[in-house]
């Protein structure tokens, strides 16, 4: 039998790369959107993004705990 965790790693944090929302087309003034995260093709993370403006985004976030 193995360990327990003890701490976490890189893997257990989600990742939200600018350049692929700018790339998707989602930084665009008034545009609102949600992007998600899957593991093992289950979702376990959210995030609303809205661009409020040019330079201003609104991020709200949500977390699936997974046993």
């Amino acid at each position: 039998m193995g360990r327990a965790k003890e701490k976490n790693s890189t893997e257990d944090y989600r990742s939200l790369d600018i350049r692929a929302l700018h790339r998707a087309r989602l930084l665009r003034a008034g545009y609102a959107c949600n992007w998600g995260w899957k593991r093992r093709g289950e979702l376990v993370g959210t995030i609303d993004i809205e661009a409020e403006s040019l330079i201003r985004l609104r991020l709200r976030y949500r977390v699936v705990v997974v046993n």
